[in-house]
């Protein structure tokens, strides 16, 4: 009883399932970096928009960006969790479907949260 439930994969659906895995590995490693480097790389851009900020004006983090990163981190489990089970062949293959949109789904997750570190389209706070 070592044959998986609903028989063998293919060469194809395992490239498929290591190309997303290694897909949101890389970018939620290079969000969760962005997170933390991006105050530094606008140049206090990003620090200016806080009324009365009092922390060094050339590097800061906001805890948005660490919450999203750590929410980004929990989705990237349970979706490591469910890939896992799928390739141990615990679940139907009718989940596979499901395995590769939440895998797009974090992938531009991941892109929009870089969009937001960076302030891509932020126009900053009208002066009087």
């Amino acid at each position: 009883m070592d044959q998986p439930l609903f028989g063998e994969t293919r060469p194809r659906d395992r490239f498929i399932d290591l190309a997303l895995i290694i897909g949101n590995v890389v970018l939620f490693l290079e969000t969760v970096l962005m997170a933390f480097i991006a105050g530094f790389l606008l140049d206090g851009k990003k620090c200016k928009r806080v009324y009365g900020h009092k922390y060094d004006p050339h590097f800061c983090i906001y805890a948005v960006d660490i919450i999203l990163c750590l929410i980004i981190a929990a989705l990237l489990a349970s979706q490591a969790f469910v890939v896992y089970w799928y390739r141990r062949g615990e679940l139907d293959p009718k989940f596979r479907k499901l395995l590769i949109f939440n895998g797009i789904v974090l992938i531009l997750l991941c892109i929009c949260a870089n969009l937001y570190f960076l302030q891509v389209g932020y126009h900053g706070v009208p002066t009087e």
